[in-house]
């Protein structure tokens, strides 16, 4: 039987890990990152409710950037 592949894990569910499982707190990344806590709930428990400006200051926040992995 052949193996199926893997479907990669989405930026969005990425980010949320990272936020879930991070060293720093919520409430220090909506601190760092200028937003408002009601809208870091929303996003880690729905995955929705996040502009790119948003997204944006959370990466500047957390230090993050994108790596393409090789297939």
């Amino acid at each position: 039987m052949a193996k199926r592949k893997r479907q990669p894990e989405l930026l969005s569910e990425q980010l949320q890990r990272i936020i879930l499982e991070g060293e720093l707190s919520r409430y220090r990344i909506c601190q760092l990152a200028g937003i408002d806590q009601g809208q870091m709930h929303r996003f880690v428990t729905t995955g929705k409710g996040i502009s790119i400006e948003t997204l944006d200051r959370l990466g500047a926040a957390l230090r993050l950037r994108f790596v393409q992995d090789e297939e």
